[in-house]
């Protein structure tokens, strides 16, 4: 399959970026009886505010969310969106590519500014999916959702078959039974690896003030349950087994928030901030769930490659500091990482084990807790992974920052039906 992803006409930067607390609206104070509005607004105005910029000077904005009609009794939502941010009257469009929503918006606005169209672009998501309000009602009268889970598995099944294996939790179990069988792992040491990997995402997450969720670290909750060690508390009947290889504590946090990412041409960014970072490489595939198999899934392979081709990387090993990845289960850290590239094949396991992806290792992974753990949006887990990859290229990351700020990043995500999508970020400052 041959694609030509080409090169932009004008390269891209990005120019501010912000997100908002990872919680539920119904109960974390900061964000109490907020609706989809208010959260994408949130986001929109601190990506302004770090961009030194204000709305009348957006050219356009794209405006994502999952399942709009389903969560948010919203169609075409844009528009009205628009008036919340004061965008009245600038373009934009509604979309919803799953989990990968966040990123697909944002290679919406690379295109519209590399190709010309406008020069700068506003690209951002919100989801309250954890609560809704009956229709016809104002949207902050809200109540819990209790077919959340149900629904949400529900769209991204092929419903026109019911092929069986398009269950999310089949499919990404599935690799790493693979995994196991190509690389000769056991399941015993695959699972230390994910207790590794969400150990580590706890920390981060617990060491970033908007991952309001994440109040202890492992260690901390288990000795506040009683356990002697972390290990006894990963395998005590707290860490049910949801699938063959993947617990509970291997599985991604749900939860409401926004967030939002502007960019401009690369040779005007520097009017706006000291510190631009430029989109080098953009990869995407997509197909359906059935044939997301193996590893590593073909689906990913072929986002790497194209985006790696257009950011003219040729030993990801070597050429990149930093990864983020959609780990919705703690399997990605080794698997999707070594589809990128980032760990040589059969490696990655290791690698989490010796904690080197750390924010303190040698190949640092999702170090704001990604969304195993910080939390997932659902439509804006993006929005949490490009700004803490420009924080970190930054420096301002905190105690979770790299030791070295990272010269190049990648940051991919996955949307279920399916979607796979790689972005190539360099610092140029």
């Amino acid at each position: 399959m041959s694609i030509n992803n080409g090169h932009f006409s004008r390269n891209v930067s990005i120019i501010g970026c912000g997100y908002t607390p990872l919680g539920d609206v119904l109960k974390t104070p900061e964000m109490l009886g907020m609706t989809e509005r208010e959260l994408f607004a949130w986001a929109a105005i601190e990506a302004m505010e770090d961009a030194n910029i204000e709305a009348k000077d957006i050219d356009a904005f794209y405006f994502g969310q999952v399942g709009p009609s389903l969560f948010a009794n919203q169609c075409a939502s844009s528009g009205g969106i628009g008036e919340w941010i004061g965008m009245r009257g600038k373009p934009s469009i509604s979309h919803d590519e799953a989990c990968s929503t966040f990123n697909m918006g944002l290679q919406l606005a690379v295109q519209a500014v590399a190709s010309g169209v406008y020069d700068v672009v506003l690209a951002g998501t919100s989801n309250a999916a954890q609560s809704h309000f009956p229709l016809g009602y104002p949207p902050h009268l809200r109540e819990k959702n209790p077919d959340f889970m149900f629904e949400l598995e529900s769209l991204v099944d092929d419903a026109a078959y019911c092929l069986p294996g398009n269950n999310m939790f089949s499919i990404l179990d599935g690799g790493a039974v693979s995994y196991a069988q190509k690389y000769n792992v056991s399941f015993e040491d695959l699972r230390k690896a994910m207790n590794q990997a969400a150990i580590i995402a706890r920390w981060n997450a617990v060491h970033n003030p908007k991952a309001t969720f994440s109040k202890q670290t492992y260690e901390e909750e288990a000795k506040s349950k009683g356990f002697a060690t972390v290990e006894d508390y990963f395998n005590s009947p707290f860490n049910p087994p949801i699938a063959v290889v993947q617990h509970l504590f291997h599985s991604t946090l749900i939860c409401d928030g926004g967030g939002a990412v502007i960019v401009c041409p690369t040779d005007k960014a520097k009017d706006y901030t000291k510190y631009p970072v430029e989109i080098i490489g953009m990869g995407e595939s997509s197909m359906i769930g059935n044939h997301v198999l193996g590893t590593p899934f073909e689906i990913d392979r072929l986002a790497f490659e194209r985006a790696y081709r257009m950011a003219n990387i040729h030993d990801p090993y070597t050429e990149i500091d930093y990864m983020s990845i959609h780990d919705c289960s703690a399997q990605h850290y080794f698997t999707t990482t070594e589809a990128g590239g980032y760990f040589k094949p059969g490696e990655g396991w290791k690698a989490v084990l010796e904690g080197r992806i750390a924010h303190d290792g040698d190949k640092p992974v999702n170090t704001s807790g990604g969304r195993l753990s910080a939390g997932h949006t659902l439509s804006g887990p993006g929005g949490v992974e490009f700004t803490e990859a420009v924080g970190q290229m930054r420096g301002i990351n905190g105690d979770r920052q790299m030791p070295r700020p990272p010269k190049v990043c990648v940051v991919q995500g996955y949307g279920g039906g399916w979607n796979s999508n790689v972005v190539v970020l360099k610092r140029s400052f």
